[in-house]
C-alpha cells in the first residue's frame, strides 16, 4: 500500500507498507574461494585488536587461513623469520596492510618488504580509512597491488583479493 498526505505550502509525507519474508538460512549466498585456493594464507597487519579479529574471521569465512601481526615491526620480525626458515613461500599468499599505525605505518612496512628479495613477490593490500590521493600515490609507489577503504565490505573485500591473486571477480 502507498499513500501521501500532503500540505499546500508545508509539504508532503509519502508513506508504505511491505511484506517481506525471510531468507531461509540455507539460500544466503556464502563468498567463497575457488577451489585451488582453498588453503590460501592470510597475514593481516593491523595495531587494532578489534580490526584485526573482524577481518581475521572475514578471511576465515572465505575458506583462508590467517595470521596476524599488531604492528609493522611485529609483521617484519615474523616475515623476516619465514624466511630465513624458507617456510615463507607455503605459508604467506597475501598480505593486508593497515595504513595508519604508530612507528612504522603500512607503507613504510610494505616498503621494507618490496625491497627484500625473498619478501617482494607477495602482494600487499593496504587496508584505509583515509582515501587521500597523496597517501596512495606513495602507497602505490612502495609496491602495493591494491585498497579497500574501511569500512571494508566482505563483497569488495573478496573481489579485490581475487582480483589481486589472477582470479575473475565474483558476479
Amino acid at each position: 500500500t502507498i499513500w501521501v498526505d500532503s500540505d499546500f505550502g508545508k509539504g508532503s509525507t509519502f508513506y508504505f507498507t511491505a511484506a517481506f519474508e525471510r531468507q531461509p538460512e540455507d539460500q544466503q549466498s556464502v563468498v567463497r574461494a575457488p577451489i585451488d585456493i582453498k588453503d590460501f594464507s592470510v597475514f593481516i597487519v593491523d595495531d587494532n585488536e578489534t580490526s584485526l579479529q573482524v577481518m581475521s574471521e572475514m578471511m576465515r569465512s572465505f575458506g583462508f587461513s590467517v595470521e596476524v601481526a599488531a604492528s609493522g615491526e611485529e609483521a617484519l620480525q615474523t616475515l623476516h623469520a619465514k624466511a630465513a626458515d624458507n617456510t615463507l613461500l607455503s605459508e604467506v599468499d597475501l598480505i593486508l596492510m593497515d595504513w595508519l599505525m604508530p612507528n612504522l605505518d603500512g607503507i613504510e612496512t610494505s616498503e621494507v618488504i618490496k625491497k627484500d628479495p625473498r619478501l617482494a613477490h607477495i602482494p600487499i593490500i593496504m587496508m584505509t580509512a583515509f582515501g587521500k590521493e597523496e597517501q596512495m600515490r606513495r602507497a602505490e609507489a612502495a609496491g602495493i597491488e591494491a585498497f579497500l577503504i574501511k569500512p571494508i565490505r566482505q563483497s569488495v573485500c573478496f573481489d579485490t583479493i581475487m582480483n589481486v591473486m589472477g582470479y575473475q571477480a565474483s558476479g
